[in-house]
Parts: structure tokens; sequence; C-alpha cells
């Protein structure tokens, strides 16, 4: 399958037949000397990079400058697909190395998987009882997000997957050459359909296309990737002795904030949501009736050779007392063949949940029960077919009737807001705007012991704050109507104190969200509410808060009705671009630790939802890795991570690439909530002070540069593509939380997409350099303490990993480019600062590194 002395050989054998397949549709369809053109730009570039040739520079300058716009806009979108073909070729190699490690090296299993987690715990002597405790706390949420970065239309992702099937294809070795020259063909034809699709969007896309964009994941990867990944955690598990996975075992969960996400998004309104929420119902219902047909025509068994067990038929006549309308519908067909008989009833059943008729299932439970009922009577019986219905079990474990939980994020200026105008509606004095911090908690925590509504039908209100008390309402009615795991966590960005949790329960309780006990009935809370905490200011406050939160006589009791979980989410985002890359991750790894000792103290189970980013920039990098890196006893088998925008094609977009991605995150859960061997529990006081030092000089280097550098707003509006970037039609959201034109009110997304496209990658090493070479000068020992930290503490040897990954991907050639043509001449020593940063900063990583 692959040589192991070159185990890359078969991807450049790939992106050489992509290429080829390409100049051939360059040819054709853009003409010989287009493809010639693209030909002699791709070597002189290419050779520019390994090595600076003022001479090769200025040919490149030169030829670039004299072709027309048609030509320029064949050559970009010629470099366009090959990276998309490039990318697609190492997607479909790391499938190829999965297969080899499995195929080839069971006993050495690929590092990161299950198999090779489960492995390494047994050689350490991990007890069974202990990693059996882990599996069933285990709780793993990704979470969707629609972020502005990620361009590629739907139908080039439907290409881009049937491409990856070809190569699949293509990998056999027992292929006749006419079927070769057959998928060589239908390879050529995807390529050209590519050339001829539009890459950009005519329209800016809706919150409902956004949706539609990830339901096509959930429809055509997700359902049958999670329900391999379970399978493989059973096969690992099953390495060790006495160790086994229950079907009903749901350790991945996903999320989504698409359609649920109205923080600066005018876009996302009540309505939108709820038809977010249909629409992943009708998705998970529909797999599930697709996949109950394709078992029933598959589950032959009659009774006479594997008969029904006393359970199964129990259930059968129980179903015909409960469900009359349902059985007196269907008749009897299959009657010597009960496991068709109990599909047609899961059907008739399912059917009813979509349209909402007597019969639905009111919850997952009931689904799982009934298919489990078949499942036991099957393997009763040793009939293989028993596997078949175990899949869509796992299915329905991970999905339910919801598919993904929806979190719902607003800011808690919206809150305030609706407050305020609630009170004065109310002529309650001091208006909800002028109270103290001490007056607002004392009037909410008197408003949460209330059983009286307080606002009432008549009540004259903006429309914002109607929308704001309507999106609460659209929960409640989805918990009652659709799943009651439909909705996740309300989400409360740029929260800054405990009564911005408060005030969310006192707008939730008027749709009957919240209520507090009396009147003989006991305190409801159904909405898990959340504060997320983004700039450094907040995440050094975030602890305080949550103790203040933790013992407010109202939300404790609020907290144990709901499991006394309470989630906390952190920023990557912005506190990267409010202090600096280095100063972000301190500040964050800090707020942590601090966290989790207050839920401590409080005998609180904490959950932490990680803001992270796809690039380095906000907070991104190699999940495996980041997760090993948290705060020992910070993740404790339960995390929530947001994968990006950006990033959900490539760690989503094909069945194995997802699985492995699944795979990554599970087993480093495992290992930390575990204690990985030879991780240290306790971080020596001399790392601390010194990464304290280091995140000290490098928030004051960024900051001087970012928002006291005179002329720096400027140099990012025109040294990138910053204004351009905003006018794209590649996301519902604008920009900008509002109309100013600051760095601060800048969204981190765009902040770091225009840094990103100019090749620059600022917010990734900003500072850092400035930091290191600092600490070495105040004292030589330091150099040899930082390559300790970075042999021995896996928090800073990911970050340093991650800064060195954007340091390579950056380009100060090409940054150079935009800024000698588009800067104006004053801001040019802007860019001789940065410039300067950024060769401090490789040679102290390398130095470090010892690279």
């Amino acid at each position: 399958m692959t040589d192991i002395r070159d185990k890359n050989r078969p991807l450049r054998a790939d992106i050489r037949r992509l290429g080829e397949l390409l100049g051939a549709t360059l040819r054709r369809h853009g003409g010989a000397q287009l493809f010639e053109t693209e030909e002699l730009i791709r070597a002189l570039a290419k050779k520019r990079r390994a090595r600076r040739d003022p001479a090769r520079e200025r040919r490149l300058r030169t030829i670039l400058s004299r072709l027309s716009l048609k030509d320029t806009v064949g050559v970009i979108r010629a470099f366009a697909v090959y990276f998309q073909l490039t990318n697609l070729a190492e997607q479909h190699h790391r499938i190829r190395r999965r297969r080899y490690y499995a195929l080839h090296t069971p006993r050495q299993p690929q590092q990161g998987s299950l198999a090779d987690c489960f492995a390494r715990l047994k050689l350490r002597h991990v007890k069974p009882a202990a990693i059996r405790q882990v599996l069933e706390e285990l709780s793993i949420c990704p979470v969707m997000t629609a972020h502005p970065t990620e361009a590629t239309r739907r139908s080039l992702l439907e290409k881009h997957r049937r491409i990856a099937d070809l190569l699949t294809e293509l990998d056999r070795s027992d292929l006749p050459r006419p079927a070769v020259r057959k998928l060589e063909t239908d390879l050529q034809q995807e390529i050209e359909s590519i050339w001829l699709t539009d890459e950009l969007r005519g329209a800016r896309p809706t919150v409902l296309d956004e949706v539609g964009y990830l339901l096509y994941y959930f429809d055509n990867v997700l359902f049958e990737a999670a329900a391999d990944y379970l399978a493989e955690l059973e096969r690992a598990a099953g390495g060790i002795a006495g160790l086994e996975v229950s079907a009903s075992l749901a350790p991945l969960r996903f999320g989504s904030w698409v359609g649920g996400d109205r923080d600066g998004n005018p876009y996302v309104t009540p309505e939108i949501t709820w038809e977010t929420l249909q629409r992943q119902r009708e998705l998970v219902i529909n797999k599930y009736l697709a996949a109950t047909a394709e078992l029933g025509s598959r589950l032959s068994e009659s009774a006479r050779y594997c008969p029904p067990t006393r359970r199964l038929s129990t259930s059968l006549v129980r179903d015909s007392r409960r469900h009359p309308e349902i059985t007196a519908a269907m008749g009897k067909p299959n009657p010597d063949e009960p496991y068709r008989q109990k599909l047609d009833i899961i059907r008739a059943r399912l059917e009813a949940t979509r349209e909402g008729n007597a019969g639905a299932y009111s919850d997952p439970d009931a689904l799982y029960k009934d298919l489990a009922d078949i499942e036991d009577s099957l393997r009763a019986s040793n009939a293989p077919s028993a596997d078949l219905v175990l899949r869509l079990m796992r299915q329905v474990a991970t999905f339910g009737l919801h598919l993904a939980r929806l979190d719902l994020r607003q800011s808690s200026a919206r809150h305030d807001d609706a407050l305020d105008e609630i009170t004065r509606a109310l002529d309650i004095k001091p208006h909800y705007s002028q109270m103290s911090a001490e007056q607002k908690s004392a009037w909410l925590s008197e408003e949460l012991r209330s059983l009286r509504p307080l606002v009432s039908a008549e009540m004259v209100l903006s429309d914002a704050t109607r929308e704001t008390l309507d999106t609460f309402k659209v929960a409640r009615t989805a918990l009652d109507a659709l799943s009651s795991e439909a909705i996740g966590t309300y989400i409360i960005s740029m929260a800054r104190d405990a009564n911005d949790v408060l005030a969310v329960l006192v707008l939730a309780r008027e749709a009957g969200l919240y209520r507090a006990a009396g009147a003989g009935r006991p305190l409801l809370a159904r909405l898990p509410v959340a504060p997320l905490f983004e700039t450094i200011e907040d995440l050094r406050n975030a602890p305080g808060v949550l103790a203040q939160l933790l013992e407010s006589p109202v939300y404790a009791p609020a907290l144990r009705a709901q499991g006394n979980v309470q989630e906390v989410m952190l920023g990557y985002s912005d506190s990267s671009k409010d202090g600096g890359i280095l100063t972000s991750s301190w500040e964050l790894y800090q707020a942590q630790e601090r966290l989790w000792e207050v839920a401590r103290q409080h005998g609180v189970r904490l959950r932490l939802f990680h803001g992270r980013g796809g690039t380095v920039g906000r907070g991104g990098g190699p999940s495996h890795q980041a997760i090993l890196a948290q705060p020992p006893g910070t993740v404790a088998a339960d995390i929530k991570i947001t994968e990006q925008g950006e990033v959900i094609s490539s760690k989503y977009g094909l069945p194995e690439i997802a699985l492995r991605s699944m795979e990554l995150a599970t087993a480093a859960v495992i290992e930390s909530s575990l204690g990985a061997p030879g991780r240290a529990t306790q971080i020596p006081q001399r790392w601390r002070t010194s990464m304290e030092e280091l995140s000290a000089t490098a928030f004051a280097a960024y900051r001087r540069i970012v928002y006291e550098t005179p002329g720096f707003v400027a140099y990012f509006a025109q040294a990138t593509p910053a204004e351009e970037l905003q006018r794209l039609h590649i996301g519902s959201r604008p920009a900008r939380r509002h109309a100013a034109t600051g760095i601060a009110d800048l969204r981190a997304i765009p902040w770091v997409f225009a840094w990103t496209q100019s090749r620059h990658l600022l917010p990734a090493w900003l500072g850092v350099g400035t930091a290191l070479a600092a600490f070495v000068r105040n004292k030589p020992d330091n150099l040899e303490l930082l390559r300790d930290m970075h042999r021995g503490w896996p928090f800073f040897s990911s970050t340093l990993s991650n800064i060195e990954m954007a340091l390579a991907k950056a380009d100060l050639q090409v940054a150079r480019q935009y800024v000698d043509r588009l800067a104006e001449p004053r801001l040019h020593g802007v860019f001789d600062e940065l410039e300067k940063e950024f060769r401090q900063t490789c040679r102290m990583l390398l130095s470090i590194t010892k690279q």
C-alpha cells in the first residue's frame, strides 16, 4: 500500500496526478497561454520561496504586472484550484496512513488513536475501574459555529468528496488498466467541473444558508462517522481486561451555534432559531427513517429459526395496546417476522414524530429501547444482524431526536437594555441602567424569588426587547415540543459579573424556563446559563465572578436543580486580539486553574467551554496537543470546544478524517483525565514566575505596537485586505459589533483573517520575540530554563509549537508586497518594526528548540 521508508511518496504521486489533470483543464478551458503563464509563475515563486534572489523576484514582478485583468483572474483561479486539490491529496494521505497502521502495524497503533491510548493505559497498569469511571463520565462536545472564514461553497464540497472517493479507488492494487483509465477520466471531469464553478457565492449567505451548510456535514459525514467512532471505542477499550463499553454510552455529543448565535448578528431572529431547530430535527428523523428502512430490508429472520425473546414479544403486544392507531393502520404484515413487525412500528412512530401526530416518540430513550428490544432478541439467537441494529442504537444515543444541541448566545448589553426598558415601563426607580451593582443584585434576586410575571402582554416594548424575550420563548417551545435536548446552553458574551447571569434567569422566567419554589411546586430551572469571559481583564476577574455566582442564594439552588454542573466559556480570539498570543495563552491557563479551584471549594462540577478558533491567533492548533496541554485536573472527562467555520471542512469533510478527529479528541481527554505519564501535577514555581515575566513583557510589546503606534490602524486597513474581506459573501454576520472603526471594536475573526491573507500572521507571534529575548538578556541561565520548560511543560511546548507553525506559514516577502503597493510611504516604518520582531521571534524559538 505504501513504502514505510518513504511514507509521503504516494502523496507526491497524488499531487502530481491532480496537478497534471488540472493542467489539462487549464489548456482545455483557458488556453495554452494561461497554462504556460501559470507554470512559469509557479516555478519562479517556488524558487523565490526556497532562496531569495532579487533578479528572480524582479522577473516575477514584471510578469505579474503585465498580466491583463482576465489573465490575472485566470492565474489566481488556477492557483486556488491547485491548492484545493493539494489539500484534498493531503487529507486522503492522512486516511491512507491511518489504514496503513491498521493493516501493517496493529501492535504499534497510530499515535493519538484510541487503540494507542488504551494500549498505553494498559502498559501503565491503569486499573480498569479507573478507566471505566472516566468512560462513564466522558462528555466531549464539539460545537459547530458559522464564522465568516469558510468560503467553500456546498457544491464544491460535494465535488471534493467525489474526488476523495476516486483517489481511494485509485489506491486499489487489483484494478485492471481500463478501470484505472475510467477513474482518471472521472477525476478529470470533477476537476473540470470545479474549474467551471464559481468559487464564491453571488450573494451574501443567509443564516439558513449557513444552517444548510452545516447540515451537509451531519447528513453526509457525521451520522455514519459517529457510529464508526463508537464501534472503534468499544474495540479499543476491549483490549483492557474486563472493560466493556455500553451501547448507550454517548461520550461525544455535538453542539451548534449556527442559527443560535445572535451576538452581533441581527439576522439571527427567534424565527430563524425555530426554523433551525426544526431542520435539525427533520434531518435526524429522516436519517432514522432511512436507516430503519434499510434494516427492514435486511432483517428477514423468521420466528421459526430466530425466535423472539419474551422482551420483544411483550413489546409488540404493548405497542398494539399503547398505539392502536399505528398498529391498526399497519395491519399485520410479516406475521412470522417479528423483527420486521417491530421495525414497521418504529418507522410509523418516527413518521408520527416528524409530522407531530399521535404515537410520536416523546424522547430518544423510547426509540433506543425499541431498537434495543430487537438487538437483544437477535443477540440471543446469535444472529449477526444484531450488529446492524446496534449501529443505529449508537446513532440514536449520539444524536437523539435533536441532532445537535443548539446553544444560544447574546451580549450582556442586550439583556441590560431589555431590563432597563422593562423597569422604565414599570416605573421602577432607579431604572436598571441607573442601579449600582449591589442594587442590581438585590433587585434581580428579589425578582427570581417572586412567582408573579414581570412583563405583561399590554406592556409597550421596543422590537429589540421583544426579540430578546421571544428568544427565550422559542427555547421553551423547543424543549417542550421538539426535544428536552434541543437547546444546549445560553451563552452570555462580554460577561462582567454575576448580575449578567442573574439577568438572563429573570428574562428566562418570563418564558417559563425558570420558576422559584413555592405554592407547592419545586424550583424549576430548564436553561443552563454560561458566562463568556473574553478579554484579558475579564479572564483575570472570572474566578471572582464565579465565586460570587455560586454564593448567590438564588442561583445556587437553580444550579443544583440542573445537576450542580456550571459551564463557563473562555474566549481565545478576543483575549488574543486584546493582549497578544503569549499573554492570552497564559491568562487562559491561569483562569482555568482558578475557576476549578473555586468550583471545588463550592462543591460544583465545572465544565469549561473553550472558544478556540481554527488559526493560532484565535487559539487554534492541533486539538490532541491542545487538550493535553490544559492545566492538570481541569479536564476531568468533560470538555466542550468550538469547531470554527474555517476548520469544519478540514476536520469533518471526509468520514475517516472525521473519525480521526473524534479519536484524537477522545484519546486526549481520557489521557488528561487519568493523568498523562510523566506529567507533573504541580508546575514548578520557577516556571510560573518565568511565564508571568514573559507574559508581562509580551503584553507590553503587543499593546505598544497595536494600540500605541501612530498609524497602526491605517496600516492594518491599507496593508491587509481587511476592508475587502468585509465585502465578501462568506458569512451572514457583520465584521464589526458597532459602526466604530478602531481595532478594539473589530471582531477577532476578520482581524486574524486579514493578517493571514496578507501573510503577516501577526496575531500568532507579535510580542513573543521581544519577551523571549528580554528574558534571556536578563540572565544567561534563562535560556536553559526556557529549554527545560519546553521539554517538561506541555502548556509551554504546545504554545511554542503553535507559534512556530504560524511563523513557518508566514511570508514577510509577500507581506512586503502588500505594503509597498498599497500602504502610504509614511506607514512603511510599521512594517520595518514588524519584520524586526518577526525575525527576533524566529531566532528565539530556534534557540529554545535547538533547531
